[in-house]
């Protein structure tokens, strides 16, 4: 492991036969060893994050956790651990996994899990940041640090799926498990086993407005959704203009050296609509004063320079209300920057969650249905372990928008869970921020409307939305989905 100790050459810490990557992409020389950002170790396990390790083989089908052995420059609150993974460590083809963002500063371990996919020599690579965005697995950056792993996968242990190629001509004596087009119009059993599952509620806008008479000035923004920065592309306004140098699109252009400033007075604010729906869980604020600031202020000729003083310029955004709002302009969450006198940098973190209840449809086995007998679009993803009804609906209510039930495969070897997120008339359009992501996705289904009934599938559980949709007799709209996937 101390091939990957240090990092390039930065000060007291230079990495033995930097950079450790497989492709020669090179680290950030800025900075001193564990002062600054680096990577000091990389482990790839068998097994999900909660599992316990289980010191075997990894396998491909079969879930995985990456390891980072990280150190974090100061409070971790500026660093982003980016995870990718390739097949074939002979032929590069990088995959993001996700970003994992410290809790704190100094030596810390960081992890994703994925499932392996086939491939006999496979790579991981962990990309140490500080700042900027997961846009490349090759990415620049005085103060990364990036390296690789190479390990060897054993081929799927699991039996396959593909048929026979000797069938037997009999009839099998069990029951087809696709359920009838007719199912019976009766209520099922009294649902049980009802639970409440939290929801992260989705945003599309980010307002940030004075609580006082204080203009809002911003240097950077950054809006973070799955530990990643979702500031790739918006429209942003703002309440005024100071002039012409200070408009609000400075605060996402991605330099510090430049800032948006509105006039002060009553309700100041700047807003940033996003280019899709995200569940949000930060906004950073960049909130640092340069002597390049300076020299813009001076060649604007800004009105109370001589008495300007760094103090008074971070203290601006002091209370600032940090608003998050969906489509409709319905506020999803807000939180106070606070006290931001000083502050180079201020993080501003959302609790975004709600309720909802989903209720087990019936005390038998099976898959959920529509009244027509139909299943619903759906995206699966499987799970290992110890995998409960409260894990599938925490998994699929990432996003919410369209959810009306989700089924639950208890595989009784415990190896393969399977969790079905299910949606009425469709798929939304946000499912590629579901983390971890979906591994199957299904629009060959025609269900629609209310969950009603249960398939007769063994070790399947179907839990629906408590919040009910209107009856639906659907005819039309399953042909014209029907004639779609004819």
């Amino acid at each position: 492991m101390d091939l990957l100790n240090g990092r390039g050459s930065v000060e007291s810490g230079s990495e033995s036969n930097e950079p450790n990557t497989a492709d020669g992409c090179a680290d950030g020389s800025y900075g001193v060893y564990h002062e600054d950002e680096s990577v000091d170790k990389i482990v790839v396990r068998a097994g999900g994050i909660s599992d316990p390790v289980l010191g075997i083989d990894l396998e491909a089908g079969k879930p995985a956790t990456v390891v980072a052995t990280v150190y974090a420059y100061n409070d971790g609150s500026e660093d982003y651990a980016d995870f990718y993974y390739a097949r074939d460590a002979y032929n590069l083809t990088w995959e993001y996994i996700g970003t994992v963002q410290p809790s704190q500063g100094g030596i810390q371990e960081l992890m994703v899990q994925y499932i392996i996919p086939d491939g006999v020599t496979q790579a991981v690579r962990v990309i140490f940041r500080q700042l900027g965005n997961a846009t490349s697995s090759c990415s620049e950056g005085g103060y990364k640090d990036m390296d690789d792993l190479i390990f060897s996968v054993s081929e799927s242990t699991e039996p396959s799926s593909k048929p026979s190629s000797n069938p037997s001509s009999e009839p099998s004596p069990t029951p087809s498990n696709i359920p009838s087009i007719q199912p019976s119009s009766l209520p099922s059993q009294s649902p049980s086993m009802i639970q409440t599952l939290s929801i992260l509620s989705p945003a599309s806008k980010v307002r940030i407005e004075s609580t006082d008479d204080e203009p809002i000035q911003l240097y950077e923004v950054q809006v973070f959704s799955s530990g990643m920065n979702v500031v790739i592309s918006g429209i942003v306004t703002q309440s005024s203009d100071y002039d012409d140098d200070y408009l609000a699109y400075n605060a996402i252009d991605d330099n510090t050296t430049t800032f948006s400033l509105t006039l002060g007075g009553s309700g100041a604010y700047w807003e940033l609509e996003l280019d899709q729906l995200y569940v949000i869980e930060s906004v950073l604020v960049i909130n640092t004063y340069t002597d390049s600031n300076v020299q813009l202020l001076m060649d604007s000729n800004y009105s109370g320079f001589d008495s300007l003083d760094v103090d008074d310029i971070s203290c601006r955004l002091s209370n600032a209300a940090v608003t998050l709002l969906d489509e409709s302009g319905s506020v999803v969450a807000s939180e106070s920057m606070g006290d931001s006198c000083g502050q180079t940098t201020i993080s501003v973190l959302f609790n975004t969650s709600t309720s909802t209840s989903f209720s087990r449809v019936s005390t038998e086995d099976g898959r959920c249905v529509d009244a027509h007998g139909n299943y619903p679009s759906y995206i699966r993803r499987y799970f290992a372990g110890n995998f409960t009804a409260s894990d599938c609906g925490d998994w699929c209510m990432q996003n919410p928008t369209d959810l009306i039930a989700f089924d639950l495969y208890n595989d009784p070897s415990g190896v393969e869970n399977k969790c079905y997120c299910l949606f009425n008339d469709g798929l939304p359009e946000i499912i590629d921020t579901y983390d971890p992501p979906y591994e199957i996705i299904s629009l060959s289904t025609v269900g629609l409307g209310p969950i009603t009934n249960v398939s007769s599938d063994s070790d399947w559980f179907c839990y629906r939305n408590d919040v009910s949709l209107p009856d639906c007799s659907c005819a039309v709209q399953i042909m014209e989905l029907l004639s779609q996937i004819i």
